[in-house]
């Protein structure tokens, strides 16, 4: 069940699971927190640009895919995730990012 904040769909906890046990390759999902961050703890699997490289690395992301956003709270992400949809990527966000998030995680880069 996907919620719309601000023009961008929002997905829950429960998506994001099915997204990340699926095995759907035009579907990616990305963590924005910077490197202190996601070393704490990220969610294993999960691509990382940090919302502070964004911006030089934009190039990487292929324009047919869909894109998962995920932050600590999600307002990061909400960001990032419009600034993608803005420029024709299709989108989605994790409503509370990892605040929220109560499955597995890993430490590390």
């Amino acid at each position: 069940m996907t919620e719309l904040i601000d023009g961008i769909p929002h997905i829950f906890k429960e998506e994001l699971r099915e997204i990340l046990q699926g095995n759907d390759a035009s579907l990616e999902v990305v963590d924005v927190r910077e490197a202190d961050e996601y070393a704490e703890a990220h969610i294993p699997g999960v691509k990382h640009v940090p919302m502070s490289e964004i911006s030089d690395r934009f190039a990487e992301f292929d324009p047919g895919k869909k894109y998962v956003f995920v932050c600590r709270s999600g307002r990061r992400s909400l960001h990032v995730a419009k600034v993608f949809q803005e420029n024709g990527f299709d989108v989605l966000n994790f409503k509370g990012g990892m605040l929220e998030w109560d499955g597995e995680t890993v430490s590390g880069m």
